[in-house]
């Protein structure tokens, strides 16, 4: 893997503790330490979504995990936000 800007991180931490919401789209959330941003959100009342092609290290955590192709999904989800 390719490292991480130095400030990557601490930055990452810092939104996490302050988002309503974090969308997790195409990854296990395997890899570590930005796997570690989704407790993080948690911890602090994010809600979590997963999209993903199969399983993830933290489906028992999401709010709601939706199963399928991002490309048709994602799309679906965007239109939807806007609609509102």
């Amino acid at each position: 893997g390719e490292a991480l800007p130095p400030m990557a991180m601490p930055l990452a931490m810092e939104a996490a503790r302050g988002c309503d919401l974090i969308l997790c789209v195409g990854s296990t959330l395997s890899v570590y330490p930005v796997a570690s941003i989704v407790p993080e959100a948690k911890e602090c009342g994010a809600k979590l979504v997963i999209l993903n092609k199969g399983h993830t290290d933290y489906d028992e955590l999401a709010d709601l995990r939706l199963e399928g192709s991002i490309s048709e999904l994602l799309p679906q989800i965007c239109d939807a936000c806007e609609s509102r």
